[in-house]
């Protein structure tokens, strides 16, 4: 069966919101369960939920363009959905590092970092777990570039292009200094466009649009990393980085296409509601929330403390800022779009 647009894929994406929960508790647990090795039990893979979450933003960033109308409407839907959530989660960062942080930090960091643009200005992140959004924002400009030129031509080739030009670049990496080329890593996704793509090519399979350019496409895009992963994936060999790519992408396809029905139980799910505030404030915040409470608690109590109180503030930021912020931006957005279309109409 094949996916629809409108409205067949709603049950199926709350798996991949399943899926996405996941991701966010896996990346939590590796984060805090090596913190300065003060726990017995260790998840060593937990990082990896970053490359789970790439794929489900490739599926997921297609549904969208196909239910936008332009790349201002594309724009728009992305701009709401990411910003007020990360405002929050930027303050309340903030506030941590004034309370608890053993380093200053200043007004003109945290006005750059509200901005999402920190790491194209070569600001300080106030968390390490925002070099993933400007990944994601570099793809979604990608991707907005194609919607403005009309969709012309079929996107796996686009895809192919840049699987081409990335392997042509790994390539040259293995022979000179990755300084060298490393100013052309952000711009072609170079570490981690694989994972875009291969969601790109599930969610056309799943819509019923794939042949065997797609499949093609899926397998190089997997194939690509056996190059092997780079410095925010801990240099994993190709021949891990692969398995990990194929496991990544045979989860998603199981989420799209309703096998993991577990899915879809209350625990994922809520996870998955809260996954992007969660992934937000875990690293930075946590930390010093487990520096902090390491003075009173040991670290059996600690850890799991100090999680219930990252959940904790994740769901609030879930509750009254990103879903109720989500749908104010959007429609203040909207609105402003329209305005500025009345007066060009009148003059006509």
């Amino acid at each position: 069966m094949s996916l629809r647009s409108d409205d067949v894929p709603l049950g199926r994406l709350r798996e991949l919101d399943g899926l996405r929960g996941i991701a966010a508790v896996a990346v939590m647990l590796f984060h805090f369960t090596f913190w300065r090795d003060h726990w017995i039990v260790q998840i060593p893979w937990g990082h990896y939920g970053v490359e789970l979450f790439f794929v489900i933003s490739g599926f997921v960033i297609l549904l969208t363009i196909d239910k936008s109308s332009g790349v201002v409407d594309f724009a728009i839907s992305r701009g709401s959905r990411l910003y007020p959530a990360y405002w929050c989660a930027v303050l309340f960062t903030a506030l941590c590092a004034v309370l608890f942080g053993s380093s200053a930090i200043s007004g003109v960091q945290v006005a750059v970092n509200m901005t999402m643009l920190q790491q194209f200005v070569h600001v300080d992140p106030l968390d390490p777990s925002y070099w993933t959004l400007g990944i994601e924002l570099v793809f979604y400009a990608l991707m907005a570039i194609w919607l403005r030129s009309g969709r012309r031509g079929r996107l796996e080739w686009y895809c192919i292009l840049w699987l081409t030009a990335a392997c042509i670049t790994r390539t040259a990496l293995l022979i000179v200094h990755e300084r060298v080329l490393g100013f052309v890593a952000r711009p072609l996704l170079l570490y981690y466009g694989q994972f875009f793509i291969a969601g790109i090519c599930l969610y056309r399979l799943r819509r019923g649009q794939g042949d065997l350019l797609t499949v093609a496409t899926l397998i190089g895009a997997c194939a690509m990393s056996a190059f092997g992963g780079g410095i925010d994936s801990l240099n994993a060999a190709g021949s891990v980085y692969l398995l990990v790519t194929i496991a990544v992408v045979a989860l998603v396809y199981g989420a799209c296409s309703s096998c993991l029905p577990f899915l879809r139980y209350p625990v994922p799910l809520f996870f998955g509601d809260i996954s992007y505030p969660l992934y937000l404030i875990h690293q930075s915040a946590g930390t010093m929330l487990l520096t902090v409470g390491h003075r009173y608690l040991g670290s059996a109590v600690l850890i799991p403390t100090v999680m219930a109180i990252v959940v904790a503030i994740a769901y609030l930021i879930h509750r009254y800022a990103e879903t109720p912020g989500r749908l104010a931006l959007r429609e203040w957005l909207g609105k402003l779009r329209r305005n500025s279309k009345e007066p060009a109409m009148s003059q006509n």
